[in-house]
């Protein structure tokens, strides 16, 4: 069971080229459009670092210098870098949003965390994550033909704008 946040958290996991940020994307400007304060974080599930602050700059010379957490803030933006090694979970991630009072949080990955889910399917076979993986709420299918027997409603790509609110509904927790 997921920890009681003061937000709902919604996850948007799948394979590769599965649609997984398109969704986001959608359901970003959805609740955005319903007024909701809505936040989104990604995960980088490839084994490939993330491109670090730039070189010469005061933020990366502090990093250098042996600071475990760097960041920048300016024009309304705000950049963090965690020192390479250091492993920060999805919890401590949450507790920096909680920080800004979001309305919901959209998360693109982390699969195995326990909060729930809208899984993408593409193939017959991405439906198999759902036997695998917890708290899956939906699942979003790019063909009618798929036709999955999964204990979960099942929506379809081409049609998905009119179902945007039910999906979030679907995932609060309650």
């Amino acid at each position: 069971m997921p920890d009681s946040q003061s937000f709902p958290i919604i996850q948007v996991i799948g394979f590769k080229n599965s649609g997984k940020t398109t969704m986001m994307n959608r359901l970003i400007r959805y609740a955005s459009e319903q007024g909701l304060r809505t936040a989104s974080l990604k995960h980088h599930g490839h084994s490939d670092n993330l491109e670090p602050m730039h070189a010469g700059t005061d933020s990366f010379q502090h990093q250098e210098s042996g600071a475990f957490l760097t960041g920048v803030e300016g024009g309304g933006s705000l950049q963090l870098e965690f020192g390479k090694g250091l492993d920060v979970s999805l919890k401590q991630l949450i507790n920096i949003y909680e920080n800004f009072s979001p309305n919901l949080l959209l998360i693109e990955g982390y699969k195995r965390e326990v909060y729930p889910k809208i899984l993408m399917a593409r193939t017959k076979e991405d439906f198999e994550l759902v036997h695998q993986i917890a708290n899956i709420r939906a699942v979003v299918c790019w063909e009618k033909d798929m036709e999955p027997s999964v204990d979960v409603p099942v929506f379809y790509i081409e049609t998905i704008e009119e179902h945007l609110g039910e999906l979030i509904y679907l995932c609060k927790e309650v």
